[in-house]
């Protein structure tokens, strides 16, 4: 995908952001210039990834947890299902046996902490898991994430 095609079916005002730029960067530019997504880009041609409002919008009820003394010390994962769930079996001390447990929505957020002391793991742990803040209780549709993929797949 390039620049190029979003424009084609956008219009012509893009806004991107190389893709070593900090994730606070990025919140701030979203809000400061009204703007719903960056695209992510090295050169305004290629298109690296895209970030939106949707992923880095903070919910009001849980702006204290964007807020961060030294930012340099906040790092966001854009991942998905997989990597995320084995991210949080190792977070959670389980292994990869037990990654199979979460249950991990689409541009679901996850929050957690890892304190690293001297070059060593000191403690990690989990804040906030698989929240939604159009679906907080869960209580729209009780399948998981695959199950309403596989319903939506047409049969062959």
């Amino acid at each position: 995908m390039k620049v190029s095609d979003i424009l084609g079916s956008k219009g012509n005002a893009v806004t991107t952001i190389r893709p070593e730029a900090k994730i606070s960067t990025v919140v701030r530019r979203l809000k400061l210039e009204g703007i719903g997504a960056m695209v992510v880009s090295e050169d305004a041609v290629q298109v690296v990834g895209i970030l939106s409002e949707r992923g880095a919008r903070p919910d009001p009820a849980r702006e204290h947890l964007w807020h961060v003394e030294d930012p340099d010390h906040r790092i966001a994962i854009v991942a998905h299902g997989g990597t995320n769930r084995a991210i949080l079996s190792w977070l959670t001390g389980g292994g990869l046996a037990t990654m199979y447990a979460y249950e991990q929505d689409t541009a679901a957020l996850n929050i957690f902490d890892v304190d690293v002391v001297d070059h060593a793991i000191r403690r990690r742990y989990l804040r906030m898991l698989n929240y939604r803040p159009d679906d907080v209780l869960k209580a729209e549709d009780w399948r998981t994430t695959l199950e309403r993929t596989f319903a939506q797949r047409k049969p062959d």
